[in-house]
Parts: structure tokens; sequence; C-alpha cells
């Protein structure tokens, strides 16, 4: 049994989009090499957050419109995160009419889907850095900045490597009824909204991993929802164990876990068409890396990404079972 699990092993990792990652993580490098320069690890790391959300959508079908709009509508969502997350209320309530949305465009378009996804993850991330106008508008200013950039450079270079493969066609969603976009709305809804509270409740340090986690693996059958819960767990427990064996194991030097970081960042955006699990190894280890980047505690992130991972899947899955078995018997099944 483990002999075939290791025949079949390589093939989690494929395909692997080797354009994407050459064009999409120069802006990564970009970022997290001003932080070394300038010694401001933490302008860096913001900036290289907003880059690396803003390369994936380099394969959106109207990628020109996706990448800008993700940045700005990323900048809004961090202005007023950071304003109101210090009444958990009224950010609770916020980011379920977000998640609630967000999932409903998933039935409806798969561009403006992934947009608005960008839009309520920075709204998430920015509940950990409560702040007054001016530093709201600072940290704004730097995810809209760095964004801007990344999906010029992004879009640029696409034009002058090669892409070796056809462009990707449009994913047109299969219509959904009122009924569905309404029921899908309310399991997102629920499902965030329980992350975030219960994650609170727990007191876990980074709490928005929790709802993020909740949002990025729902999906409109519950037989799906629980896959890709499990395989994100799985991704998340080996990428997270990666980069605390080597916060652990090896003295910090700044250049090495800079570029340690930017080659996470290769492996998720060539990782994005290949199984889920795989997917979220890269993007965990990446964002890990990124903390230690920051001068952040690399085992503590980790820990804390694992407990949310398991926490937001776990909602979810539930959310998902409970609707399928009640209400919703004949659509989310």
């Amino acid at each position: 049994m483990i002999q075939d699990w290791l025949r079949k092993f390589p093939s989690y990792f494929q395909p692997f989009d080797w354009h994407h990652s050459a064009v999409s993580a120069p802006g990564m490098a970009a970022c997290l090499t001003y932080g070394l320069v300038s010694h401001d690890t933490v302008t860096a790391a913001i900036a290289a957050g907003s880059a690396f959300s803003v390369g994936f959508g380099l394969r959106r079908y109207r990628e020109r419109l996706s990448m800008p709009g993700a940045a700005v509508l990323m900048t809004m969502a961090a202005v007023v995160g950071s304003l109101i997350s210090g009444n958990l209320i009224l950010f609770t309530i916020v980011v379920a009419a977000a998640a609630a949305g967000c999932a409903m465009l998933a039935l409806v378009d798969d561009d403006s889907w992934w947009v608005a996804l960008q839009a309520t993850i920075a709204l998430l991330l920015a509940s950990h850095y409560t702040a007054d106008f001016h530093g709201a508008a600072m940290r704004g200013g730097i995810v809209l900045i760095a964004g801007i950039a990344q999906a010029g450079l992004v879009l640029l270079l696409n034009r002058l490597i090669p892409m070796g493969h056809p462009k990707p066609a449009p994913n047109v969603p299969i219509p959904a009824t009122r009924r569905a976009l309404m029921l899908y709305g309310l399991v997102a809804a629920l499902s965030v909204a329980g992350a975030l509270l219960l994650a609170h409740a727990v007191r876990l340090d980074k709490a928005y991993w929790a709802p993020m986690t909740a949002l990025i693996v729902l999906k409109p059958k519950y037989h799906l929802t629980r896959q890709r819960g499990f395989e994100r767990l799985f991704g998340n427990v080996a990428g997270c164990a990666l980069a605390t064996l080597i916060a652990v194991c090896l003295p910090p030097l700044a250049w090495f876990d800079t570029v340690l970081c930017i080659v996470g960042s290769a492996g998720a955006y060539g990782l994005i068409k290949a199984r889920y699990a795989a997917f979220s190894f890269s993007v965990s280890f990446t964002a890990v890396m990124l903390l230690f980047t920051a001068h952040q505690s690399a085992v503590i992130g980790a820990e804390q990404r694992i407990y949310a991972t398991v926490l937001g899947g776990a909602m979810s899955i539930a959310v998902m079972w409970l609707i399928s078995k009640t209400i919703a018997r004949d659509y989310l099944l």
C-alpha cells in the first residue's frame, strides 16, 4: 500500500505550470528584496502578500480585468477590515455578508468569484491589523501599490514569455436557480461567521485563518467540500511542518528565508491546477515563511495555521452537512 502511494505521489504535483510560476513569482521576489535592502520587513511582507494573491489571477479568463480589479477591491477590504475589526459583532456581520456574496458569485461567474474571494480574504486578514484611519489607509496603500505593480509586471512578462499552451477557456457555471444562490450564500455566511466566532472564543492568535479556510474549502456539494477540507488540512500540515523544521534546524538568515519564500510562491503558482493538497502545501509553506521574513515566529505561526485549518474546515463541512440534510436535501448533496 505504501509502495502504491509512493508511486502515485509525483502525480499529485502534476500538472506543473512553469509559465505561471516564471511570470508571477518575480513580483514576490521584488517585494521581499525590498525588505532585505530597506530592513522594513513588515511593509515588505504586506506588499508580498498582496502580490502573491494578485499573481494567481493570471489564469483567469479575463486576467487584464481580474488582477487590477482584485488589487483595488483588496485595498478597500484591507482599509475597511482594519477600521471595523475592533467591533467583533459588526465585523462578523460584514464578513458573513461578503462570504455570502462571494459564494453566490461562484455560481454565476468564475472570474467575478475569484476577485470577490481575494477581497474577502483581504478583509479577514485585515482583522489582525486593527488600526485608526491613518494606519488603515497606510496599509491599504501598500496593498494597492503592490497589487497594481504585480498585475502590471505579470501582464508584461506574460507577453514576453511564451505560454506554451492555449489560454484557458472561460469557466461558465451551470445556471443556478435563485434558491440555489440563496442556499449557497447561507452556507457560506454561516460557515465563515461560525469559524470566526469560534476562533475568537478559543483565542487563536491568528483567528482570521479559520474563516478564511472555511470559505476557501467550500464547494456547492457536500462531498466536494469534505474532500477539499481534508486535502487542505493535509497540505497545510505538511507545509507548516516543513517551514517549522527549517525555522528550528537552520540559523535565521534573512536572505535564505527570503529565497525559500520566493521558491514557495513559485511552487504555489505552478501547482494551481494540481491536486489541492499539493497546492495547499506550497501556499502554507509560503505563508509561514512570509511570517518568518517579517521576523515573526514561524513555529507559532505554523501551529496557529494548523489549528485554524482544522477549525475552519470542520465548520464548513459541518454546516454543509447540516444544510444538505435539512432544507437543501435536493441541492447540497
